[in-house]
């Protein structure tokens, strides 16, 4: 299990060819960028039907990554011009199908958080991710941008978006955030005020009012 604060910027992107934008306004800047890594996420959240994550300001996630499975359980909180700022939890899963990952996860909550049973878990919404992520360097402080083309399932509706983070990595925190304001500046991208999660759980509560389906 690893246990940290995550701090990141995030951007909206109106189109793909803007990304390069990003990569581009960090060099520009003086940061060094290693080689891109390319990964696909399928993340899985979800609640119990009593809404008891929401309650103690909690948002669960398991996510499928490669050939294996974590829980990653994160305290709630928006997104400050363009920061969020959270407490997270990872747990590897040595799990091969989602079933049994699923399984783990539950036990690892009722250990951890409060006692949780799998009958009681309710599925809200998925999000696909296609992400290209670099390591920066910048003035003694090391970061990761992303850059991800995303896919939310939610009550059998299907949404698009882009966005760019730039996650806290290690060292000089207060250049860390010169980073950010220098990349918001040459890119020319506003900071985003509302995650992908947010939008996702936004348009749940609006489906689920409107009388959508699960």
């Amino acid at each position: 299990m690893t246990e940290k604060t995550e701090l990141e910027y995030k951007w909206d992107v109106p189109s793909v060819s803007v990304f390069p934008l990003f990569l581009k306004a960090a060099v520009s800047s003086g940061a060094h960028a290693g080689e891109a890594t390319a990964v696909n996420n399928r993340d899985f959240y979800f609640d119990t039907a009593s809404s008891d994550f929401e309650k103690r300001g909690l948002v669960p996630r398991l996510r499928k990554c490669g050939g294996g499975y974590e829980l990653t359980v994160k305290s709630s909180g928006g997104v400050v011009n363009g920061l969020a700022e959270r407490r997270e939890y990872t747990f590897p899963l040595s799990a091969r199908t989602f079933g049994q990952a699923r399984r783990m996860a539950c036990r690892i909550i009722s250990e951890r958080f409060f006692t949780c049973e799998e009958r009681e878990l309710r599925h809200l919404f998925e999000i696909n991710c296609r992400r290209r992520i670099y390591t920066i360097n910048y003035c003694g402080a090391t970061a990761e941008m992303a850059l991800d083309n995303v896919r939310t399932l939610v009550c059998g509706r299907s949404l698009h978006m882009l966005e760019t983070e730039l996650e806290y990595i290690a060292g000089n925190r207060g250049q860390f955030s010169v980073l950010a304001a220098e990349i918001t500046r040459l890119s020319g991208c506003r900071a985003q005020y509302l995650s992908k999660v947010a939008t996702a759980r936004g348009l749940l509560k609006l489906f689920e009012t409107a009388g959508g389906t699960r």
